[in-house]
């Protein structure tokens, strides 16, 4: 990696240099390319000035000739004066600094062609003077060829001079005698130029060095002829000037010669027009190229470094999966997950104890398929969606195995959500609690065993003190028979009162009966509408003197509270138990009984909390009745043996007491709530269920027994022979004719001779060979109008509800008395 790295780093350090190298040569050719050309054009105008600079000369030249042609009189014996010449030519001198001198040479006829020369001299001072010139002299080869040159021409170049002051050309212009036909050469004019001082000013405007300019003449045959040279002068401050390698070269015709013009660049200008853009080009390439190594070799340790960060990383997550997955999967619970439709997506080893399978076998398949048996899949969905928090904790399902055995498992779960808030899925452990709930059921087998172990024990104790009651009462009746046997001959009257204490020792009797009915649950009997708030009220006088006067009955009823289907004899006792119970408790101190009633809904939590019975109450609306004392309170122990038979924390008092108002309140499906404090008191809450059709009370019932003579035949159905005979004493002196029989086959074979004779049918409830309950609906197959009248001596409520919508007629609990009977039968006649 690392060699890789230094490669990628060289290679662009390589091709960055390359690149940066090629740009700079590419911007390099174009910058001289252009600077040449610019030279060039400069150059060019350069020449053009010169070229104008000449020209000017030209013009000068010409108009001095005009001047003297056109405007000065040439008397034969003085041509040319001086005062005539002098204006125009310092006029001329005046305007043009670079002129040396203008010079106007005469031909004097009268002097043997000799000429005259007025010459004024260009500095400081202007001098002016007249020489007379021989032929021979100086002038007169100059002149001549100044006028041979001139044929043709308007100015011709004489030659150039090189003095101390620089270079000077000499140009003459014929001057002709325009009066004359011949128009002859009256003179020559000359004029001398400082060469220097033109180019100057010429390079002044172009802003050229005029140390880097040469002029020639070109002849015909392409030789040469320097007029002003700088280059080449090592005398001159040119001598010292360095030269470039770019010139350029003009050429232009003047005054009968050709002129070349030679022009080289300054060093100036060069640096001017240095190589700039390439250089700052190759070293933007090289600052490119730096940043580029530096930001690949930077990027490339980064990314080195990143790479090797995410390998550690990799290994420690593969690492640290790998460890996760043994502990998950060496828990003792099984961790599972599932996508938003249930799919088993995850799931540890354990899943092979607990039911069989593989986490191959289970990936990809619904968690409900095999993890939950089919009766608990949809109370675990339903408990999942309605938990507040996503959660559910230690949830309780039966789970299939692979061999089809069932397992018992307590489930978490929980939903998985994304970054939106999403579900996707959900996740949780499920833990084997299979031999806990083992545990529980052989507890709660062991439990009912040790309850029936109790019960035993209470039926012992049951059985001794109702045989001793028992006992008290036969003693009563036997006694008060053999007096009333003894004294009925003789004594009538006194033998009716021993009668009397037989009836009243015989209804103590069945009291005691119904006590042991209500303990077993099967004592209720008259169902009927009741208001338990008007049934308190009802009972107060008998329940204020019940108890003593050091202690007061508050009461706080709810008026409003709806009706339960109960039996209002044995509600009765309920009331009067709990309120003697806690007068017990409050004993001879000063105290208070608070009876309250009320309508509340149960829920399973609180009905789990009641007195343990064989069958707890489902959740719902219920009425109660509540008793609290601020007596004494009971201990754990105590309240564990309150409600057997016989109990009590006094030493006097025997009776089934809090046992029969849990029996009673067991066969009205109802429940009972204890909570109590030693020293604080005791709170009984009893529960009955709210009746799905209140009654219409809104008919008067009739106050009596409204006692008839009857007719017809009554159909009776009893098992027992003294019940039959009784019974059939009762309706004869009803009026009825009765016809008997001994079970319910009986009953039907006889009900189906005569069923359209019979007036009522009244029968036994509990019977061999056929039931009541039997026997009623196979008489309503033969005869769907049929009046039944059901007896029995203890409670079968789920059989009248079963009844109830099926046209029975009533109960009739036994024992019951001739009026009793008149009652049910007054009801049953009264309603077609």
């Amino acid at each position: 990696m690392s060699k890789h790295i230094h490669f990628k780093t060289a290679a662009i350090l390589f091709g960055g240099l390359l690149i940066s190298i090629i740009l700079f040569l590419f911007i390099k050719s174009w910058e001289e390319k252009n600077r040449l050309h610019e030279f060039r054009y400069k150059a060019a105008d350069y020449g053009a000035a010169i070229h104008t600079e000449f020209e000017h000369i030209q013009k000068a030249v010409g108009l001095v000739r005009y001047l003297i042609e056109h405007d000065i009189n040439i008397e034969d014996d003085n041509p040319t004066k001086p005062d005539d010449f002098m204006p125009m030519a310092e006029k001329i001198i005046i305007d043009d600094p670079q002129l040396h001198s203008i010079i106007w040479s005469v031909i004097d006829q009268q002097h043997d062609n000799h000429f005259r020369i007025l010459y004024i001299n260009q500095g400081e001072n202007t001098d002016i003077a007249h020489t007379d010139i021989r032929p021979g002299d100086y002038y007169d080869p100059y002149i001549e060829s100044a006028l041979a040159k001139s044929q043709g021409s308007p100015v011709a170049f004489v030659h150039q001079d090189h003095t101390a002051d620089g270079h000077d050309l000499s140009f003459v212009a014929p001057v002709y005698d325009l009066k004359s036909s011949s128009k002859e050469v009256l003179g020559a004019l000359i004029v001398e130029w400082h060469i220097d001082g033109l180019i100057e000013r010429a390079s002044r405007k172009l802003h050229v060095s005029s140390q880097h300019t040469s002029l020639y003449i070109v002849s015909d045959d392409r030789e040469k002829q320097a007029v002003y040279t700088r280059l080449s002068d090592h005398h001159s401050p040119a001598a010292n000037t360095a030269h470039t390698d770019i010139t350029d070269t003009i050429k232009f015709d003047f005054a009968g010669q050709h002129w070349q013009l030679e022009v080289e660049a300054t060093p100036k200008y060069l640096h001017e027009h240095a190589i700039a853009l390439a250089w700052q080009a190759f070293l933007f390439g090289i600052l490119l190229t730096v940043f580029f190594v530096w930001y690949t070799h930077t990027t490339n340790m980064q990314k080195q470094r990143i790479e090797q960060q995410v390998t550690l990383r990799t290994r420690e997550l593969t690492h640290s999966k790998d460890t996760l997955k043994r502990i998950i999967d060496n828990l003792q619970d099984t961790y599972y997950q599932t996508d938003i439709n249930g799919y088993i997506t995850l799931v540890s080893a354990s899943i092979h104890d607990l039911y069989g399978f593989t986490p191959e076998e289970m990936i990809g398949t619904p968690i409900t398929d095999y993890l939950v048996a089919p009766t608990d899949r949809a109370g675990l969905l339903h408990a999942l969606s309605e938990a507040d928090d996503g959660k559910i904790r230690n949830y309780e399902i039966n789970g299939i195995r692979k061999d089809k055995n069932h397992v018992w498992s307590a489930i978490n779960a929980q939903f998985l959500y994304d970054e939106s808030g999403a579900i996707t899925g959900i996740e949780g452990t499920i833990r084997d609690i299979t031999e806990r709930r083992l545990n529980e059921i052989e507890k709660e087998r062991m439990q009912r065993q040790l309850e029936h172990t109790q019960r035993l024990e209470s039926l012992g104790v049951l059985a001794g003190g109702i045989a001793h009651d028992f006992n008290n009462l036969l003693a009563a009746i036997m006694g008060n028979a053999s007096l009333a046997n003894r004294t009925i001959a003789e004594k009538p009257h006194e033998s009716r009162e021993y009668l009397a204490q037989i009836v009243r020792s015989s209804e103590q009797a069945a009291g005691l009966c119904q006590q042991m009915l209500a303990y077993a649950g099967k004592g209720q009997f008259v169902i009927e509408p009741i208001n338990l708030s008007a049934l308190v009220n009802e009972t107060s006088k008998l329940l204020e003197v019940s108890i003593p006067p050091s202690i007061h009955l508050n009461y706080r009823l709810n008026d409003s509270i709806p009706y339960i289907n109960a039996d209002k004899a044995q509600l009765q006792q309920v009331i009067m138990n709990l309120i003697t119970n806690a007068s017990e408790a409050i004993g001879e101190h000063n105290g208070t009984i608070n009876i309250w009633t009320g309508i509340f809904f149960a829920d399973y939590s609180f009905l789990q909390g009641c007195v343990s019975t064989t069958q707890k109450p489902s959740p719902g609306f219920y009425c109660f009745i509540e008793v609290i004392d601020d007596g004494c309170g009971m201990d754990t122990e105590t309240m564990s043996k309150i409600f057997d038979p016989f109990f009590t924390t006094k030493f006097t008092g025997r009776g089934l007491g809090m046992s029969a108002v849990v029996g009673i309140i067991t066969g009205h499906s109802g429940a009972l709530k204890c909570i109590s404090t030693p020293g604080k008191g005791t709170s009984f809450r009893a529960l009955f269920p709210v009746s799905q059709e209140q009654p219409d009370l809104t008919a008067s019932t009739e106050a009596g027994i409204i006692k008839s003579h009857y007719s017809g035949i009554v159909l009776l159905v009893d098992d027992d022979l003294i019940i039959r005979e009784v019974a059939s004493i009762m309706l004869m002196e009803m009026g009825f004719n009765v016809v008997q029989a001994i079970d319910g086959l009986h009953a039907i074979e006889t009900f189906r001779k005569i069923h359209h004779e019979v007036t009522f049918v009244l029968m036994d409830l509990s019977m061999p060979n056929m039931d009541g309950l039997t026997a009623f609906m196979q008489m309503r197959e033969i005869d769907e109008n049929v009046k039944v009248i059901i007896s029995s001596g203890y409670n079968e409520m789920d059989a009248a509800r079963k009844l109830s919508g099926h046209g029975l007629g009533g109960w009739l609990k036994k024992p019951y008395t001739i009026e009793s009977l008149e009652q049910r039968v007054h009801q049953i006649m009264r309603n077609p």
